[in-house]
């Protein structure tokens, strides 16, 4: 007998009968392996083929002897004596009083109810709001322009199509100058005062026209003295600003 081809064959055995159970439908196939299987096994626990098993040989008869008949023994059972206990009489029955009832507390009458006058908000429209314009700027008083003064408004005519466009024209003055060139003109033209630069520009854009603006421009360049040689360059520079306001 081979141990060893017996364990194998035991092993394929339970694999193929537990792939068998996850499956409802069994194919012939696997029957076919499954009794194969089993063949190989039954034969590798067969008898070797030269051995012949030894034929059963017949036990003799025992003879068993007839049982003796014993005679039965007589046996005296105890005398019980018994003990007699006198029981006590037993105690009177407890009386058990049962309380008087509570009287129950009479309900007390339920209030009507309260009617609630609930009153309805008044929603009031409000009005829509009135956009009121700004007053026009008051005219500047006719300013007396000197020979320096003059110098500040000058301008050439462009010829070339970058200098037209550095003339185009512009609509509000507060959104025409980034913040670098609104600090250092503050700075330079209006001596750090940002109100009196504000105030300027926003005057300035109501005015209706350039020779309003000249009048205005004309005031404040002899305030700050703008003809001065270091404030000059600068103040034609800003004017040239101011007249493409009104283009």
């Amino acid at each position: 007998m081979n141990v060893k081809q017996a364990k194998i064959l035991l092993e394929k055995i339970n694999r193929l009968f537990q792939s068998m159970t996850m499956d409802d439908h069994i194919s012939e196939i696997e029957k076919e392996l499954m009794r194969n299987y089993v063949k190989s096994l039954y034969e590798e626990f067969m008898p070797d083929s030269g051995a012949q098993a030894a034929p059963l040989q017949k036990a003799a008869p025992i003879k068993v002897a007839p049982p003796v008949k014993e005679t039965p023994k007589v046996v005296t059972p105890p005398v019980r004596v018994e003990r007699v206990v006198e029981t006590p009489p037993p105690p009177p029955p407890k009386v058990e009083v049962a309380p008087e009832p509570t009287p129950k507390p009479r309900p007390e009458p339920t209030p009507a109810p309260r009617q609630v006058l609930v009153e309805t908000p008044k929603v009031e429209k409000k009005a829509p709001p009135v956009k009121v314009a700004p007053p026009p700027a008051p005219k500047p008083v006719k300013a007396k322009i000197s020979e320096d003064q003059e110098e500040l408004f000058e301008f050439k005519e462009a010829t070339d199509l970058s200098e037209r466009l550095s003339q185009s024209p512009i609509k509000d003055l507060n959104k025409a100058m980034g913040i670098n060139e609104r600090i250092l003109t503050t700075n330079e033209l209006f001596d750090g005062n940002g109100d009196a630069m504000k105030d300027a520009l926003s005057t300035i854009n109501r005015l209706s026209n350039f020779n309003e603006a000249k009048d205005y421009l004309a005031n404040i360049a002899e305030i700050y003295e703008w003809t001065s040689k270091k404030k000059k360059k600068k103040a034609k520079v800003f004017v040239k600003l101011i007249r493409r306001r009104f283009v």
